[in-house]
């Protein structure tokens, strides 16, 4: 998975820093005492497991089902799980199977 972060966007500020840029706190996500105004943006990211196995071995309906759900998107299915999914008629997604085969074939 990715590392996790925690920054913060001042109010009228367009960039995003960590608390030690913003505040020159000793650790970027731990700290007490610190006052944000109203307007300040804070941003949490969690991060992800790293997941057991091959992801081309994760059941291809799995992999879409996570794009339904917003877990993951189309091109990180495709890149990351070798998944190839379709815009569905209902303007979601449905796994293309011929292509999610020819796709992990070559990987």
């Amino acid at each position: 998975g990715r590392p996790g972060a925690l920054r913060i966007r001042k109010h009228g500020d367009v960039a995003w820093r960590t608390f030690s840029e913003e505040y020159g706190t000793v650790s970027p996500n731990k700290f007490a005492d610190i006052r944000v105004q109203r307007g300040d943006r804070i941003e949490i990211v969690s991060p992800g497991g790293g997941g057991y196995g091959p992801p081309a071995e994760r059941d291809p309906e799995l992999v879409c089902e996570e794009v339904r759900d917003g877990v993951l998107s189309a091109r990180a299915a495709r890149e990351g799980y070798g998944v190839v999914l379709a815009p569905d008629a209902a303007g979601g997604w449905r796994l293309d199977a011929a292509a999610t085969a020819q796709l992990r074939s070559g990987l």
